[in-house]
């Protein structure tokens, strides 16, 4: 059939050659060129705080346990390289393992549409528009699972192709298929929505394959057998468990992870009340592809006469599975699960862009000057080469403060700053899962202090529970964020980023490097400060610590302006809060205490010589007294 895939039976030796030697040197090019592109955008170690990348850069180097369905297979290889490549910290390692993955499913990409679909250097187009596809760049820079997904997704496609098109017999393709799905399996469970296209697969060529059971059996047992990592969850479990202290290691605990049924209630529910139009989808598919991306994934899907029968069945049964799966599933990051959806329509834009130069060079081809006949057909593909590249060029020049995480420090800053405080041996630190998730990065992979103790809470309620608890136990307890009431019930002092809680009645009254005795108010006196530099990778940061002395029962709410002054006077930079990081109102301060008060202001490059302290009024902003501090 006229655009099918090509019959390589038919082909000479010199052309079977010259085709290897561009199929092979196009995978390389095309992965190397992903690699080196998620490389210089790479994270640098622990860039989030909020998603699933954190929880990887520690379970992997602890061997612990994922969260559902636990991940065993990208557990054990992110262990294994690691343990192989022994540089930088093990979060930037896990970085590079995604963008390995990314680029290699590029490079695999490349072959499937090179190989059946198109044989024309418009299909490196396609390729583009995927590897700078904004989702994928994300995923592809940070420790995250849908890289190695995307990769068995493009090999199992691949091998069911090869499957549908090949003269030779399948035995050996069928091997390579039932392990590399078994092992897809024991990863990511949106492999099952690749079954439909594998049986329709398998049951096109089926007049080819025996219906002898021991034919069968072996490919059954060769998918099954990955299936045992499972066993990896219930062997750690006891020993480390999950992050969050949810997964209970009993028969039952571990079918209720492995099966995720805790994310059922996406599918079956809608917790939370997300509703989503058409209208979301195709934002999803132009936001990463461009208008003209998805014009020719359109094209290419309604050119049905260029595609083989069989391979187009496949296509659209496999794209289908995809869009009812992504429609019904209700979760806030829907675009990472659209991921296969994007690979799946680049084969159909590499066909769309050949379907529209055949269109326009076909009836051209009666002209006499075939000059002008190239010359036409050449704009052709200029304008189908720099249209699409041009709107990924500008969007990706539009994102790139986004997409390019070489420079993303601040996590890392601010867990570093955590854990060179002078906390207390065995001190508590209660936050939110996230949070706490990064002290144990430098606490369990880093092995810095490994004496401090998380509590993750995620709601403020739990957070306040915790508190009691661990100071009923005696124990020296820290907060990592601002907690509603808490200033009502306890005394809260701040250290460095993090904020001391301790009974009312309790006070030790710290020294400052720097004493004073200078009345902001009848009952704020300012009795002291310290000052000094700190170095971080977005540049020096002045803090300043004030200790205010409580005399009698503050009769406002005030604020703190503390700001950075030039020789000359100018204000260079300023820092405005509520004090003890926006926690501690000054109506909750009790007489009698001493609230320890840090300020971060940002050190610019001009001089600096003293830092101006400001009281004034959060109700209306008018001031109440200042100081000037030398610095």
């Amino acid at each position: 059939m006229a655009g099918g895939p090509p019959n390589n039976s038919m082909m000479s030796p010199q052309n079977t050659q010259k085709s290897t030697f561009l199929l092979r040197w196009g995978i390389l090019i095309s992965a190397g060129l992903a690699g080196l592109l998620y490389l210089r955008t790479l994270a640098p170690s622990v860039a989030t705080l909020f998603d699933d990348s954190l929880e990887f850069h520690v379970v992997i180097p602890i061997l612990g346990v994922a969260h559902p369905p636990g991940y065993p297979l990208y557990t054990l290889l992110g262990k294994g390289w690691l343990t192989l490549l022994p540089i930088r910290d093990a979060a930037w390692r896990l970085n590079l393992f995604s963008a390995i993955w990314a680029s290699l499913t590029v490079g695999g990409l490349y072959a499937l549409t090179y190989k059946f679909l198109s044989r024309s250097p418009l299909a490196l187009l396609a390729l583009t528009l995927f590897t700078v596809s904004p989702t994928l760049w994300q995923v592809a820079t940070i420790a995250e699972v849908y890289t190695l997904h995307l990769f068995f997704t493009t090999i199992i496609l691949l091998l069911t192709l090869l499957i549908l098109t090949t003269d030779a017999p399948v035995d050996r393709l069928l091997l390579g298929l039932s392990l590399v799905v078994g092992l897809s399996l024991t990863h990511h469970r949106m492999t099952v929505l690749l079954f439909p296209g594998v049986l329709y697969a398998l049951w096109a060529v089926r007049q080819n394959l025996p219906r002898d059971f021991k034919y069968w059996l072996q490919y059954g047992v060769l998918l099954v057998l990955p299936l045992l990592l499972y066993a990896y969850i219930p062997f750690v479990g006891a020993r480390v468990g999950s992050l969050d202290g949810t997964y209970h290691n009993t028969w039952q605990g571990f079918w209720n992870w492995v099966l995720a049924r805790d994310y059922r209630v996406f599918l079956t529910g809608n917790p939370f009340h997300i509703h989503r139009t058409l209208k979301d989808f195709v934002h999803v598919f132009q936001s990463n592809l461009g208008w003209t991306g998805l014009m020719l994934a359109l094209v290419g899907l309604l050119a049905r006469p260029r595609w083989s029968g069989k391979i187009w069945t496949l296509w659209v049964l496999t794209l289908g599975t995809h869009l009812v799966f992504v429609w019904h599933y209700k979760v806030a990051d829907i675009d990472v699960f659209c991921l296969p959806l994007i690979l799946l329509a680049i084969p159909p834009i590499a066909i769309g862009s050949e379907c529209i130069v055949h269109c326009v060079s076909q009836p051209l081809r009666r002209l006499p000057q075939r000059a002008l006949y190239r010359v036409i057909v050449g704009v052709v593909i200029a304008g189908l080469l720099v249209v699409p590249l041009g709107e990924a060029l500008k969007r990706s020049y539009t994102l790139w403060p986004h997409l390019d995480r070489s420079d993303d420090w601040d996590v890392y800053d601010w867990g570093t700053d955590i854990m060179s405080q002078p906390l207390p041996e065995g001190s508590v630190i209660v936050g939110i899962l996230g949070e706490t998730t990064l002290i144990r990065y430098f606490r369990d992979v880093l092995g810095k202090r490994p004496d401090i103790r998380v509590h993750p809470a995620d709601r403020e309620d739990e957070r306040l529970q915790a508190i009691a608890k661990h100071i009923h136990q005696g124990e020296t307890v820290y907060i990592t964020r601002p907690l509603t009431h808490v200033g009502e019930y306890y005394a809260l002092d701040a250290l460095g980023p993090l904020i001391r809680v301790r009974p009312k009645q309790e006070d030790d009254h710290p020294t400052p490097s720097h004493r004073l005795h200078h009345p902001f108010t009848p009952a704020i006196v300012l009795a002291g400060y310290d000052v000094h530099s700190r170095a971080t990778h977005r540049g020096p940061v002045v803090r300043v610590t004030l200790y205010w002395d409580v005399i009698a029962p503050p009769q406002d709410d005030y604020k703190v302006s503390a700001r950075l002054l030039a020789p000359n006077g100018d204000v260079l930079s300023a820092v405005d809060d509520v004090p003890v990081h926006n926690t501690y109102p000054t109506r909750q301060w009790s007489p009698g205490e001493r609230v320890v008060d840090v300020y971060d202001i940002p050190h610019p490059k001009a001089p600096t010589q003293s830092v101006l302290i400001i009281l004034y009024r959060a109700q209306d902003g008018s001031e109440v007294a200042r100081i000037t501090l030398p610095l």
